[in-house]
């Protein structure tokens, strides 16, 4: 089965609408934050972490709500191109 690309490899999302959405994805798949906070000279992981972690005992299920909702306010036409490349993908195969 083909999967679509992350949301985070597609243009057009803004920096802090692909943070969001990392936190989300992290929370839905591994629950709530555990890690300790990376070095503050490290940015990029600062942020991803802080995205994560501000999502506090949210329950992985709600975050995959809020995940899919998010990503169809920013991306109205994500699932579409989604659909499109998988069936060019299995009809390549």
């Amino acid at each position: 089965m083909a999967v679509c690309g992350s949301p985070a490899e597609n243009t057009g999302l803004d920096d802090e609408v692909r943070l969001v959405l990392y936190g989300l994805q992290r929370q839905a798949d591994d629950g709530p934050c555990t890690q300790a906070k990376p070095w503050g000279w490290n940015v990029e992981e600062s942020h991803k972490h802080a995205a994560w972690a501000g999502l506090g005992k949210l329950a992985p299920m709600e975050a995959m709500r809020l995940f899919v909702r998010t990503l169809e306010e920013e991306q109205v036409l994500y699932w579409n191109v989604c659909a499109k490349n998988e069936i060019l993908w299995s009809s390549s195969g």
